[in-house]
This record gives C-alpha cells, sequence and structure tokens, in this order.
C-alpha cells in the first residue's frame, strides 16, 4: 500500500496523506481519521513495520579520520567495513 493508492481511496492529494499520516496541524481531523482508517484497514503500518524490521540488521558506521589516503586508514576503514 502506497500513500497514492491511500489518496486515490481517501479522494485526497499525496501530500495530504503525507501530513495526515504525520500528524499535521494543517489537516482537518476528519480528513485525518478517514485516512488513518484507510491506512490500517489497507495494511500500511504493518507492511512500514515489516520494511523497518527488514532494515534493521542494515548498521552504518561513520569514520571520521584525518586522511583517508594514508594506507594505515584505509587498511582500518576496510577492516571496520568487513566486520
Amino acid at each position: 500500500m502506497t500513500l497514492k493508492n491511500i489518496a486515490y481511496k481517501a479522494g485526497v492529494s499525496i501530500s495530504t496523506v503525507s501530513r495526515a499520516l504525520n500528524d499535521s496541524f494543517d489537516v482537518s481531523p476528519e480528513t485525518k481519521e478517514r485516512i488513518l482508517r484507510i491506512a490500517e484497514s489497507e495494511g500500511y503500518f504493518d507492511e512500514k513495520k515489516r520494511i523497518k524490521l527488514d532494515n534493521s540488521h542494515n548498521i552504518r558506521v561513520a569514520i571520521i579520520c584525518p586522511e583517508i589516503i594514508s594506507s594505515h586508514y584505509a587498511h582500518t576503514a576496510t577492516d571496520i567495513a568487513n566486520e
């Protein structure tokens, strides 16, 4: 289920769906309720949770080093990435 599908079913724009799902103040309570009801019934939140769980094994690390040209730092960065 995409924002576009929810927007179509709710009869609103994609940006309105996005704002409603992010609890924006500029969407009427009735429209928010309609959008949330559609999103819930279509499994939108279940899909988002599944995607988040699928990506939870991806670990990102930032490495700050004075110079990457140095073979010492390059090897260290490679070793960290391989771990």
